[in-house]
């Protein structure tokens, strides 16, 4: 689906609903505020849909809009969802699917015709363009509903994904008047104490390895309980830890010569397309396989473990891409236990591994600038260890 026939859709119906995702953001929530507003301007009957897990923060956004059911007649539009498996629980209970749906994600598999635009950083630019192209005024209540989608999905404008219409369509909402310091206090400059809280216990519980460059930390649901957390305290909470040691970030320019699409075949011949590369480093993950859940219930054999060392060793060798380059599997550390319930807790077998630069390297380009040390002696009884690579 292209923009007009976005278009001529809404001019066509006059009654709709918006849906936005389960544990919405300020994207979802954003795009289907202004999206409502802007379709009511039109002189259209528009709602957004109930969301059992809007939180107080967004009360402000939805005030005036939100419906508890839909009408029967009402055309149900999506903004922000990539499957069906993200529609709100409000939405699945009564029912509701969307038949038209504006997205950037571009995994999308929605069943129904669908505007996807996966080169924005957020599904509020493209709202932005389409009640632009409605004639819709953009309103200050519209701009601001809009900035918060752009603003949240970007990390306020840092992550790798704001582009020049980034902020070219946040430069509009500011002209059209969006008061941009109390919406970036809100959601970037405020925390409540339980958050604080929680933040410095993950920091004094967190654990290192690979010679201090990863750290984890881990946040059981008794953790939240007692510390009384609330969905909008878990707000990107995976980002307060997101920097230990950075890596080395390239973007390319590369000119893509087999089009892909009939419909661009008639307008060029060759495009023009970024990508954003690291030209070296070396990741870490941790697996882990349960031998009691195995006997009980997955029947998982000796040979499906056997099946499963090999597709991890090789599972890069028959999927590459432009993506991925030249990714591989370099050395894969197994832990056996003799005990069906484990000899070891996973923290003291995972921390026998260390991964650190070799003295001289100050920026690693290949696997041999790393040292992979498993500290063997220190092994827990019962517990094996054996490498594949």
């Amino acid at each position: 689906m292209t923009r007009a026939e976005f278009c001529a859709f809404v001019r066509e119906h006059d009654n709709f609903v918006i849906l936005t995702h389960r544990r919405p953001d300020g994207d979802t929530i954003g795009c289907a505020s202004a999206l409502c507003l802007g379709l009511r301007q039109l002189g259209k009957s528009a709602a957004v849909l109930r969301n059992e897990q809007f939180t107080p923060r967004f009360a402000a956004m939805l005030e005036g809009l939100v419906c508890e059911e839909a009408p029967a007649d009402a055309c149900v539009i999506s903004t922000d969802i990539a499957s069906e498996g993200l529609l709100s629980f409000d939405a699945v209970r009564l029912g509701l699917t969307p038949v038209c749906a504006v997205d950037h994600h571009g995994s999308n598999s929605l069943a129904c015709p669908k505007l996807v635009e996966a080169d924005k950083a957020a599904c509020g630019e493209i709202v932005h363009a389409l009640l632009t192209e409605l004639g819709v005024t953009v309103t200050k209540r519209i701009a601001e509903c809009l900035y918060t989608a752009i603003s949240t999905d970007t990390g306020c404008f840092k992550f790798s994904n704001t582009s020049a219409n980034t902020h070219r369509t946040a430069a509009a909402l500011i002209d059209a008047g969006a008061d941009v310091y109390p919406i970036n206090k809100v959601f970037f400059d405020t925390k409540s104490f339980a958050r604080l809280r929680l933040e410095a216990k993950l920091t004094d519980t967190m654990e290192f390895y690979a010679g201090g460059e990863v750290g984890v930390c881990t946040m059981p649901k008794k953790l939240l309980a007692a510390f009384t957390v609330t969905e909008d305290d878990l707000d990107s909470i995976s980002g307060f830890a997101r920097s230990i040691d950075p890596i080395v970030r390239q973007e390319v320019t590369i000119t893509r010569v087999a089009i892909t699409t009939e419909a661009d075949y008639e307008k060029k011949d060759t495009e023009m397309g970024r990508k954003h590369i690291v030209p070296y480093a070396l990741y870490r993950a941790d697996g882990f396989i349960s031998a009691n859940l195995a006997r009980r219930v997955t029947h998982f054999s000796e040979d499906d473990l056997e099946l499963l060392w090999n597709a991890v060793i090789n599972m890069f060798e028959n999927d590459h891409s432009a993506a991925r380059g030249k990714m591989a599997v370099r050395k894969l550390i197994i832990f056996k236990h003799d005990s069906e319930l484990g000899n070891a807790p996973s923290h003291r077998t995972l921390g026998l591994v260390s991964v650190k630069r070799r003295d001289g390297i100050d920026v690693a380009r290949s696997y041999e600038d790393y040292e992979v040390n498993i500290n063997e002696a220190a092994c827990p009884e019962g517990v094996h260890i054996s490498c594949r690579e």
